[in-house]
């Protein structure tokens, strides 16, 4: 990542999942490998990647929610 926006651990699959300020992408780490299992590409409007300010994980590890600064 290009500087964090956010991080929240992921109950009940020991996975942490990060968000890139600038490059937009979401990343999800296996806490136990040490290692990124997926990757999400980077949120676009207007053909240009964008600025995530937020990101949370419901409750139940089920959904991940990210806010970006598209305006």
């Amino acid at each position: 990542h290009e500087g964090i926006a956010g991080a929240a651990y992921r109950p009940g699959r020991n996975e942490l999942i990060s968000a890139g300020r600038r490059d937009g992408a979401i990343k999800v780490w296996d806490l136990t490998k040490g290692q990124v299992v997926r990757r999400f590409g980077a949120w676009k409007a207007n053909g240009f990647p964008v600025a995530i300010s937020d990101l949370s994980v419901s409750f139940d590890g089920a959904f991940v929610v990210a806010a970006g600064d598209d305006g």
